[in-house]
């Protein structure tokens, strides 16, 4: 069972006995396996490059506040700041909608701040605040730093190559095979999730020379 985004499913009718593995979502009451990219390690590996590049003031703009992947980003960057000894305010975090038109409103907001840097929650948003950005004659990487998610086509095409975080979809694909496979050989799996890695790029819409 595919999900376009993670979140609990209804378990299925008893009557399927069929094997069954779970991917990029999670059943009600993990009664089957799952496999799913590990959204907390991946928000925390962005938050940590950008203190590692000398930012303090990291805004965020997320999706929905009560999306999985929102909460999970959420939770990656929140670590990563404690571990920094870097406090978290709450008013450097705004929710979104997922959408271009949301992220570059809500950037106009953050931008009046004293953020050096902003964290979208996925590149569709992060173009919306390169917009943003750049009305307000702001040089994306050297005045303002921008990180999306989902390594989408266009973020390494467009004038500021943005830097983002890939999921690993075909690993996720391979391992939910693995798993049919091993059900199909009668081994038991177990009731159980498996998180994949995700794999940072680093583009020009955050500088080496930030400081």
């Amino acid at each position: 069972y595919v999900a376009n985004h993670c979140r609990e499913i209804p378990a299925l009718p008893s009557w399927v006995n069929i094997p069954v593995v779970f991917a990029h979502c999670i059943s009600q009451g993990d009664i089957y396996p799952a496999v799913l990219y590990d959204d907390e390690a991946a928000a925390r590996e962005v938050t940590e490059l950008l203190i590692n590049k000398g930012h303090r003031r990291i805004g965020v703009i997320s999706g929905f506040e009560n999306s999985y992947h929102t909460q999970k980003r959420l939770a990656g960057y929140q670590k990563a700041l404690k571990a920094a000894s870097i406090g978290y305010d709450s008013a450097l975090v705004l929710y979104g909608d997922w959408r271009t038109e949301s992220a570059y409103n809500l950037a106009e907001t953050l931008l009046e701040t004293d953020v050096t840097a902003i964290f979208v929650f996925n590149d569709i948003m992060a173009l919306g605040v390169c917009e943003q950005a750049e009305e307000r004659g702001l040089v994306v990487g050297t005045d303002i730093a921008i990180t999306g998610f989902d390594n989408r086509e266009f973020s390494y095409g467009v004038k500021s190559g943005i830097t983002t975080v890939e999921p690993p979809l075909n690993g996720i694909g391979r391992k939910c095979a693995e798993l049919i496979i091993q059900q199909l050989k009668k081994r038991r799996i177990g009731r159980k999730r498996v998180f994949l890695p995700c794999t940072l790029h680093l583009r020009t819409s955050v500088s080496e020379n930030f400081r």
